[in-house]
């Protein structure tokens, strides 16, 4: 649907639609995401521009929002 390749990609939208009720991800909870996948904050970021150009999240500079047309 989505056209999503990444398990890290995907992994990172699950972790954040966990957590739906935010708008800013801090950096803790940035590290704890990363953490609990395994992942670097490198592959974090990659993941998040990915959802982001997917159309899945919108923002910029740790405020984001999900795409209420996904729900």
């Amino acid at each position: 649907m989505y056209n999503l390749k990444s398990i890290t990609t995907i992994k990172v939208l699950y972790k954040l639609l966990e957590a739906s009720n935010f708008n800013k991800i801090s950096t803790t909870r940035r590290q704890t995401i990363c953490k609990e996948l395994g992942i670097s904050d490198t592959s974090f970021s990659k993941a998040l521009r990915s959802l982001i150009e997917l159309n899945i999240f919108s923002g910029e500079k740790g405020t984001y929002a999900i795409n209420a047309e996904i729900f």
